[in-house]
């Protein structure tokens, strides 16, 4: 075949070559075939030719054919040729059978036959026979098949050999056909075996095995020969395999036999461990000290685990310890070095002893004495110091004492919320464990004061001590002010003083202080579904008196102690106000007794003392709300840390900059913080609970999203508030005649805004033009085109369509081309850029265009317009509407006149707007009303005697802006009154008038003072300068 394959392959390769040489690489299929028919060539079968079908033509061979002695000659050739070899035979033909002794077809052999192996000769017939199934031979020519050894067979005939049994089976007899498993209980491991033998004691086999198997555990065999294993009464089983008799069943890991019913094996209970064979009976030989816990086959008991202890009382109840020093596990009584076995959780030291940082330690004598004096005589220093820093003059407190002072009460109540997460379910791992027994002083506990080196402590003792700290504290700061007040400062407000002393002090310590009360009621869990006391771990909750007697103490420190607190600074907070009022006629007090509580934070965040009280509250009520649930605590703390990140961050109360971030910081640090005790602790989450509180979070968040969207959404179809005007004007050159205009429209009954009221915000700016105007007023003043904000709104009003009506001033002119094409320059960029409010120079230029032309309104104050009938009339042109005659009123005796330069229309608003604000108020005592000269047609025509108006006043207010003492009828209005001033002056001194005149100024500046106009008191003739904003030019 493999020679055919060869000639194959050579001859498409022939053809191939001859159809490339002859036609080229574009031959067909039919050119190729052609050229393979035409093939002649020898290959390594030989000539290969093809014939007009394509096959190939055959080559025949004879040899040692025998023929008739006459036949001398024969032809043998390939066709077309024929080589002769001799001669060529025309007919060969067979006339019959050929027949041989016997009648066989077969030629005799001339000698004996060599059999095959599995075949036996036979010589009589001269044949070989099949050896039968059992029997064989192994080597050729042999006369005879001899049988299987035993341990071995054939199960068919003509076999050369026999079969070893393999491992399991054996047979023992001569020419097996098969051999026989082995029966249960016995075994064969080798092959070839005639036998199987018997499994020993501890061991079983099955049919056919080739070895014994050990008993498994729980099961064990006596005898040999077994066939299978005897199980142990349940529940007992064995300590290992291979068990020989029923009396080394014992009770397996993790349960313990029971004394009364020794049938029974029950689970080891929670917080221990149960060895092989642990047997409740023999506790009291090991406590007894006869049977050495040591000997774990022999005395096996149930033991505590590390971290947990059993009381001799109760050797099958573990209660779970605070630290694994103090409970290193083992039999009961067992605790660590100089801790009281007799107590629960092992929680106190020894007599004599005392604990620090978890370790119990021998008390060092007459030393700790001297320590624990100094640790009281340096808290009443610290408190000392504390009630002269807080009390001392606040004007005289420079703001980065301030910040020191928030930033130092900002940690320590941070360090104290930290000191709360001990109180939570976790196993807080080093060095967080570490972190939080350095805090426990913090939260009065007194026991690193070695306490337990003067008396034996008990539980309720211990406990009232720390309640009796904050008391403590409160009468030693009363007693600090008293001394305070006989020798240091007489004059001092002993209440007022007090409130903030103390105030100071425990809003500091609040969350100890709470934490103090509640802690009767924190409790972790024991094994057995008992509780203990978090604070001290002997006090089982709810089960001893010792715990319904600390509830008593916390409940009664928390009503006289924390609950009066709390209300004080409630009641601070809803007073604020009512303070605020009384220190702006002189009675201080209020606001002095809660500076701490105010000065702190901003003016507008006074309340936030209060928020932070709740924040304190809830975070310390965690543990005692939920109790056990470790991850619902934990998500439950840190929904409050994190909500209560979000309200400082909106409110930045902290007067501080630098407070208000290291407040952010302090809170999230506190998050993460959390995080990483929960990421280490080991607990199983209730997922119900879990899965409540996400759910709520959850639903929370799509609220907020939808009423976000809902009020983003009205706030747009309806925006409010609705403006029907907005001034945009310069502040330097046209606030106060903006602010006039305001007054006049909304005594008109219109909305207007002035975008002087927030240019802190732009894009807010910007947008109230967008979305919430009817109409844009620009008193062009001479700059008002060169404010960036004032581009902005004159840009936006035109791309959206918005009204827009000019109020020329004199002197203003509108910027040419070529400041329009440089408006970088033209406008003043230096406290803004509007590019980050997506407006361009184009949109400004297209917008300053249009204002040139006859599209947008102008309003031009005609010339016989003065004083504030000019904001009238600019009103009256605005609504389209008649200017009202209000404004043309006569000077009156007793009336109070106010003068201002009437070349200045900036004076003269501002001596309107001082008008409207006072007017009110000053009618009561002054019902002549008030009159403004610039008012008067007469002022600018010379013919009113303003010194005649002036002198037959009660009270006179000149108004002093940029060049007045150049204007002829202000210094009229000035020499008139200091000269009537000194007039009656001396008058008064004979009459007691200077008394009467001295209690309607102060009548007027009390009403005035709730406008925040500021100047001296009214006179007969008294000046008052415009405060309301500008640096040059005219008040603002």
């Amino acid at each position: 075949d493999s020679g055919n394959t060869v000639d194959a392959v050579l001859g498409v390769l022939l053809a191939l070559n001859e159809v490339l040489v002859d036609v080229g690489p574009d031959f067909t299929n039919a050119q190729l075939l052609e050229r393979l028919r035409n093939l002649d060539f020898v290959g390594v079968t030989g000539r290969v030719l093809f014939d007009e079908n394509g096959d190939r033509l055959p080559i025949m061979t004879v040899e040692q054919i025998v023929f008739d002695p006459s036949v001398t000659e024969l032809y043998v050739g390939v066709a077309p040729e024929v080589r002769q070899v001799g001669t060529y035979i025309t007919n060969l033909t067979i006339v019959d059978e050929w027949s041989f002794y016997g009648g066989s077809p077969d030629p005799p052999p001339d000698q004996d036959l060599l059999c095959d192996p599995g075949r036996m000769y036979v010589r009589q017939n001269g044949t070989c026979r099949d050896c039968v199934a059992g029997k064989f031979t192994r080597f050729a020519g042999e006369s005879a098949c001899e049988g299987c050894f035993p341990g071995s067979y054939n199960n068919a005939e003509r076999s050369a050999g026999c079969i070893p049994c393999s491992v399991g089976f054996a047979v023992a007899t001569e020419g097996s056909t098969e051999c026989l498993a082995c029966a249960p209980g016995t075994y064969n491991d080798s092959p070839q075996q005639s036998e199987c033998r018997e499994c020993g004691p501890g061991t079983f086999s099955a049919s056919n095995a080739s070895r014994c198997e050990l008993c498994d555990r729980g099961t064990y065999a006596a005898g040999k020969g077994n066939a299978n294993c005897t199980a142990c009464r349940a529940p007992l089983t064995t300590r290992d395999k291979g068990s020989v008799s029923g009396d080394v069943c014992l009770c397996d890991k993790g349960t313990y036999r029971s004394a009364t019913a020794r049938g029974e094996c029950l689970p080891c209970p929670g917080g221990m461990e149960c060895a092989m064979g642990s047997d409740e009976a023999l506790i009291p030989s090991v406590i007894a000290g006869d049977c050495p816990i040591t000997d774990q086959e022999r005395c096996a008991i149930p033991q505590a685990q590390p971290h947990f202890m059993t009381l001799p009382s109760q050797p099958l109840r573990a209660f779970k310890c605070l630290s694994t020093s103090a409970c290193p596990g083992g039999p009961p009584g067992t605790c660590g070095q100089l801790r009281d076995s007799s107590t629960v959780a092992c929680a106190w030291c020894e007599s004599g002893s005392y604990e620090d940082g978890g370790v119990c330690y021998d008390c060092a004598g007459g030393l700790d004495v001297v320590v624990l004096v100094l640790v009281m005589v340096a808290g009443l220093v610290g408190v000392a110091v504390i009630i002269f820093s807080v009390n001392r003059d606040f004007i005289l407190q420079s703001n980065s004492m301030l910040s020191v002072t928030v930033i130092c009460g900002i940690t320590l109540t941070s360090i104290q919320t930290m000191g709360v997460f001990s109180s939570l379910a976790l196993e807080w791992f080093e060095p967080l464990r570490s972190i939080f027994k350095a805090l426990t002083l913090l939260s009065f506990n007194l026991e690193s004061l070695k306490l337990s080196c003067f008396f034996k402590p008990n539980a309720e003792t211990m406990y009232l001590f720390r309640q009796l700290a904050a008391p403590f504290v409160a009468v030693s700061i009363f007693v600090i002010i008293l001394l305070k007040k006989k020798f240091v400062k007489p004059n001092l407000t002993i209440s007022t003083e007090y409130i903030n002393s103390a105030g100071t002090i425990f809003s500091a310590l609040y969350i100890s202080m709470t934490t103090s009360c509640v802690l009767p009621l924190i409790c972790y869990s024991h094994p057995d579904g008992s509780e203990s006391m978090l604070g001290d771990a002997s006090v089982l909750c709810f089960e001893a008196p010792e715990h319904t007697v600390t509830i008593l103490i916390g409940a009664v420190s928390f009503v006289f102690c924390l609950l009066p607190f709390m209300a004080l600074i409630l009641f601070g907070t809803l007073k604020h106000g009512s303070f605020l009022a009384e220190a702006t006629v002189g009675r201080s007090q209020g606001l002095q007794a809660f500076r701490f509580l105010y000065f702190r934070f901003q003016a507008n965040a006074f309340f936030y003392g209060a928020l932070l009280m709740t924040r304190s509250l809830l975070i310390c009520l965690v543990p005692v709300i939920i109790r056990q649930d470790t991850a619902f605590q934990v998500c439950l703390m840190g929904l409050l840390l994190l909500t209560a990140n979000v309200i400082q961050l909106q409110l930045q109360p902290w007067r501080n900059k630098m407070a208000n971030c290291i407040d952010g910081l302090m809170t999230s640090g506190m998050v993460l913080f959390l995080l990483c005790g929960t990421v280490g602790a080991n607990f199983v989450a209730d997922k119900d609970s879990i899965a409540l509180l996400g759910s709520l979070v959850f639903a929370s968040f799509l609220l907020t999203i939808a009423a976000g969207l809902a009020i983003g959404i009205h706030r747009r179809l309806r925006p409010s508030p609705w403006f029907q005007w907005f001034v945009c004007h310069h502040k330097r050159d046209g606030a106060a005649q903006a602010r006039m205009m305001k007054i006049v429209l909304t005594r008109r009954g219109q909305t207007c805004f002035i975008d002087s009221d927030d240019l802190m915000d732009l894009d807010k700016l910007f947008d109230i033009v967008k979305t919430s105007l009817e109409h844009l007023v620009i008193l062009l003043t001479r700059e008002v085109l060169t404010r960036p904000w004032c581009a902005g709104e004159i840009a936006t009003s035109t791309r959206k369509g918005i009204k827009i009506t000019c109020i020329e001033v004199p002197g203003f002119v509108h910027p040419d081309e070529a400041s329009l094409q440089d408006l970088a320059n033209y406008l003043d960029l230096t406290s803004t850029t509007l590019s980050q409010y997506n407006i361009s120079f184009d949109d400004v230029a297209q917008a300053y265009r249009r204002l040139q032309t006859p599209a947008v309104p102008k309003i031009t104050i005609p010339d016989g317009v003065i004083g504030r009938a000019k904001f009238h009339y600019i009103a009256a042109q605005l609504l389209r509407k008649k200017a009202p005659d209000e404004v043309k009123q006569e000077a009156k005796p007793r009336g109070l006149v106010v003068s201002s330069d009437p070349r200045d229309d900036e004076a003269t608003a501002a001596a309107g707007i001082l008008i409207s604000k006072i007017q009110e108020a000053t009618f009561a005592f002054v019902p002549e009303g008030v009159f403004m000269l610039a008012d008067d047609p007469a002022l600018d025509s010379g013919q009113l005697d303003v010194a005649s108006a002036v002198v037959a006043a009660r009270a006179v207010i000149v108004v002093l802006s940029s060049g007045s003492l150049a204007c002829h009828s202000q210094l009229q209005a000035i020499v008139a009154g200091m000269g009537r001033v000194a007039r009656e002056g001396a008058a008064a001194a004979e009459v007691g008038l200077a008394e009467q005149r001295e209690q309607h100024s102060s009548k007027l500046m009390s009403e005035a003072s709730s406008f925040s106009i500021r100047g001296p008191a009214l006179s007969p003739s008294s000046t008052w300068r415009s405060e309301s904003g500008g640096n040059r030019g005219g008040p603002a």
